[in-house]
């Protein structure tokens, strides 16, 4: 059998190729695509670690803490909430009776009277 010449580069079939073509370079990211499906189940698999994690660090520190105690404090001030009290209850009536022009007024006197309060 007779071997031939390469007759791009007049060279023999098994003979090495030099050439100073210089490689491409490597691609930056080895990853194959991510789908917008795949990264949000993603951030959200990655949340609920997060999340478990925190809660259960939380639960760890209230173990060796004690548990939180909140206490909310309500303030009872008699004097703003009964200052316009007669006004309130004058609209109130007026607003069940059903007289539109007179509840104008006194929707206006319950207005200047909560404005001066506040």
């Amino acid at each position: 059998m007779k071997r031939y010449k390469n007759k791009i580069t007049n060279q023999k079939p098994y003979s090495t190729i030099k050439q100073d073509i210089p490689l491409p370079p490597l691609p930056a990211n080895n990853q194959t695509g991510e789908t917008i499906v795949g990264g949000i189940m993603n951030s959200v698999i990655h949340g609920a670690a997060l999340g478990t994690g925190s809660q259960l660090a939380s639960r760890g520190v209230d173990a060796i803490m004690g548990p939180r105690k909140i206490e909310s404090v309500v303030s009872t001030s008699g004097n703003s909430d009964n200052v316009c009290l007669k006004e309130h209850d004058a609209y109130i009536s007026c607003m069940r009776n059903g007289d539109a022009e007179q509840c104008k007024t006194i929707f206006e006197m319950l207005s200047k009277c909560k404005n001066i309060n506040i």
